[in-house]
């Protein structure tokens, strides 16, 4: 299983073009590819999602501001599922070798666990920590995922796309993709990898 400092090197903050203002959260699943939700790449620019599209992202744990190239492979808002592929730079150098374990794992085997994750919601442009657990899944298959009671930032815009870290499983287990709106309400919603 992974060593939870992995997650740092997962995270990836998605941009439009090389521009300051990020637009969400992505992490790493490979040696060259990243995850995202699909609804993320809406937010890059107005055009239409089409495969081999451009998009902006940086590591903000390993070298903040070096931007790198990630091209659209797969696109599935109704699943709100987008995966993308990028070359390793010809030195590596800034670039993390290594990234956290995915793990499959059903509702079954991670509720009740403590699960952290990372967002960069406006005005937290260096990332926001808040943990969890997970309560129980959707008709829809989705995962529900509700803020520690008291000590926990809440999970909003800008959490979209992150990863979801299983401190029992030591390992990524899923993606926030939804939140709920009303602020006194810490329940968010999460896709299982």
């Amino acid at each position: 299983m992974s060593d939870p400092s992995l997650l740092k090197k997962s995270v990836v903050r998605i941009f439009p073009d090389n521009s300051p203002t990020i637009v969400g959260v992505g992490f790493r699943v490979s040696d060259n590819a990243l995850i995202t939700c699909a609804h993320v790449l809406n937010h890059v620019d107005e055009r239409p999602r089409i495969y081999n599209t451009q998009i902006s992202f940086d590591f903000p744990f390993i070298a903040p501001g070096e931007f790198h190239k990630a091209v659209l492979k797969l696109y599935k808002p109704e699943q709100d599922i987008a995966g993308l592929t990028f070359e390793l730079p010809p030195d590596n150098q800034n670039f993390p070798l290594e990234y956290a374990e995915l793990v499959n794992a059903n509702v079954v085997e991670v509720q009740d666990h403590r699960m952290r994750t990372v967002g960069f919601p406006a005005g937290h442009d260096d990332g926001i920590w808040t943990e969890g657990r997970i309560i129980g899944s959707q008709i829809d298959g989705k995962w529900q995922f509700q803020d520690s009671e008291v000590t926990s930032y809440k999970v909003r815009r800008g959490f979209s796309g992150s990863a979801v870290w299983d401190d029992e499983l030591r390992a990524i287990t899923g993606m926030i993709t939804a939140f709920e709106a009303e602020e006194q309400t810490k329940i968010s919603f999460v896709i299982p990898i």
